[in-house]
C-alpha cells in the first residue's frame, strides 16, 4: 500500500528512499561520460555484475540479484538435463548406448555432443 500512495503522490524517492531522478553527469568529472549498459550485458559480464552487486549490497538490496541468478543457474541446470536426457532417449531408441563423461558437456565447447559407442 506504501509503495501505492508514493506512486500516487509523485513521490521523488524510491521505495528504499533514494532519489528517483539522479542527473548522474553532475556527478563525474569535466569531459568524461557514462556508460549505458542494458541489465543483460551487467549480467553477463564478471566485472560488471560484481561491481553491481556491491553497488545493490550498499543499498540493501543484494538479494534480488541474487535471487535472479539463482533462477537463472536452476534454468541452465534443468536444460541441461532436459537435453541429457532427450540424448539418452534418442541414443536408446536407435540402439546406442550412451556414455555422459560430465553433466555439463555442453558448457566444455564440445557443443553439447557427448561420447557414445555403438552396441555389438
Amino acid at each position: 500500500m506504501q509503495n501505492f500512495c508514493r506512486l500516487q503522490s509523485g513521490s521523488d524517492t524510491d521505495s528504499i528512499g533514494l532519489p528517483a531522478q539522479v542527473d548522474w553527469n553532475q556527478m563525474i568529472g569535466p569531459g568524461l561520460k557514462l556508460f549505458v549498459l542494458p541489465l543483460e550485458v551487467v549480467l553477463k559480464n564478471n566485472l560488471a555484475l560484481s561491481y553491481f552487486i556491491d553497488y545493490m549490497s550498499s543499498i540493501g538490496c543484494q538479494g534480488y540479484i541474487f535471487f535472479y541468478l539463482n533462477i537463472e543457474g536452476w534454468k541452465v541446470s534443468a536444460e541441461q538435463q532436459l537435453m541429457a536426457l532427450d540424448f539418452e532417449e534418442s541414443a536408446e531408441s536407435s540402439g546406442a548406448t550412451v556414455a555422459i563423461e560430465s553433466p555439463d558437456f555442453k558448457k566444455r565447447g564440445s557443443g553439447g555432443a557427448a561420447s557414445s559407442e555403438t552396441k555389438r
